[in-house]
């Protein structure tokens, strides 16, 4: 994409690639240790409860000894696009089966179980 070595400015190709200059220069910083744990956890509870959103799954991790704010939760999640819920709300009150869905899913509804 950006060719450090080109003639042309990285200012003017990022102008036609229509990217920020500053995602140019920006180096991405490399994810902790507690984090991929906690990322790791979210992604067990997603698959007991897919219909959990950030504040659910924080309450979730909280009852389990992990001490982390819902937006911390959100962020995470939100790095993981597969963590996407397989149920889509169908707009009339209630859940349909979504492509990923599955009829355990279903018939689950919104219950966080014993």
């Amino acid at each position: 994409m950006i060719d450090r070595d080109h003639d042309l400015p990285i200012t003017k190709q990022a102008a036609e690639l229509g990217i920020s200059r500053g995602s140019v220069y920006a180096l991405p910083r490399p994810v902790s240790a507690a984090d991929l744990k906690l990322m790791r956890r979210i992604d067990e509870l997603h698959m007991d409860y897919p219909f959990a959103g950030s504040r659910l799954m924080q309450k979730l991790l909280k009852r389990e000894g992990y001490e982390t704010g819902r937006l911390h939760v959100r962020t995470l999640m939100k790095g993981d696009r597969s963590m996407s819920s397989p149920l889509n709300f169908d707009g009339a009150g209630g859940f349909e089966k979504g492509k990923t869905g599955s009829d355990e899913n279903c018939r689950r509804g919104g219950s966080l179980g014993g």
